[in-house]
């Protein structure tokens, strides 16, 4: 799977980031289905990849989530692993936009929105 997302109006809290405003992430990841809908959000998301900031400058991240939708916390948080903000967390917001295909290959793409806390 694929994962696209965009980070927006970011600020620092300390000062110390003041530059990183912006930024977009690309990844890919692996993501079950809960029961037998093709086409929902997934019980269980493995992903990581790389944040592009506004500056030029990357940061790479990971995420998980296990467990149903339905019920617990989404979203969910990833954490930055290199590059400024390491250690740091941002809070993950899938946006499901099924493919046309979806009921017969499952969902291919996720897109997500993410809001960047620093620990």
């Amino acid at each position: 799977m694929s994962i696209v997302g965009r980070l927006s109006d970011c600020t620092s809290s300390n000062g110390k980031y003041n530059r990183l405003t912006s930024g977009s992430y690309l990844g890919s990841g692996t993501a079950v289905a809960k029961g037998d809908a093709n086409c929902s959000l997934p019980a269980s998301l493995l992903e990581g990849g790389t944040i592009k900031w506004n500056t030029g400058e990357q940061s790479a991240f990971k995420s998980s989530f296990n467990g149903d939708t339905s019920k617990d916390t989404f979203p969910f948080l990833a954490t930055i692993t290199s590059g400024p903000l390491t250690g740091s967390n941002f809070v993950v917001v899938p946006m499901l936009t099924p493919n046309a295909d979806c009921d017969q290959v499952g969902v291919t793409s996720l897109e997500e929105r993410g809001i960047v806390m620093t620990n």
